[in-house]
């Protein structure tokens, strides 16, 4: 699983610039667009030439694609604990669009990506420019653990991927631990 990051502020350009520039096996799956998506508040670049299908979305065929290379939208969050708390309370307001519609039988009037496009609309209100911190906070499930300073994402350095090199924050041992903890330790067997 490979995840890009593109600052909220160029979001749309980029899905404009995407659209109309990748070869004719990939395709671009914006949840934007798909009525039925349970979870996934990004795009997807998939391959044609190739079928993967979550179990979460076996009952939502528009929802079903090629192997995928997700990209989320990264935006700016509060600048210090009390702003935190803040930003908690705008992804939590985002959520409640999203959970109405469990919450209610209204997907046949608004399906999901209705929410998802009001949730994008309240944080393009946060650009990273504006904030010291960064996040690709889309649920309030741990928020803590997707907030990082927006300085890691300031300097870049490129990395050997397979047959290509990969832009990275230029000190991205600092970004996974952050992510992840202790992330070159092994789990127990």
């Amino acid at each position: 699983d490979m995840d890009i990051v593109i600052p909220i502020e160029y979001w749309e350009k980029f899905i404009n610039i995407i659209s109309t520039s990748l070869p004719d096996h990939l395709e671009l799956v914006n949840s934007m667009d798909i009525k039925h998506v349970p979870y996934f508040a990004c795009v997807k670049i998939t391959d044609k030439r190739t079928a993967a299908i979550e179990y979460s979305n076996l009952s939502y065929k528009d929802a079903y694609s090629g192997v995928w290379l997700d990209v989320f939208p990264i935006r700016g969050v509060g600048n210090n604990q009390g702003s935190r708390n803040l930003d908690k309370n705008s992804t939590h307001k985002a959520m409640k669009y999203l959970l109405s519609l469990i919450c209610f039988p209204l997907q046949l009037i608004f399906p999901f990506n209705h929410y998802l496009k009001k949730s994008y609309e309240l944080f393009k209100q946060y650009p990273i420019s504006n904030s010291i911190q960064t996040g690709t906070v889309w649920w309030p499930l741990h928020i803590d653990r997707h907030i990082y300073p927006s300085e890691l994402f300031k300097h870049y350095v490129y990395i050997d991927f397979e047959d290509t090199q990969i832009r990275c924050p230029a000190d991205w041992k600092a970004y996974l631990k952050l992510a992840y903890g202790n992330y070159p330790q092994l789990p127990p067997v």
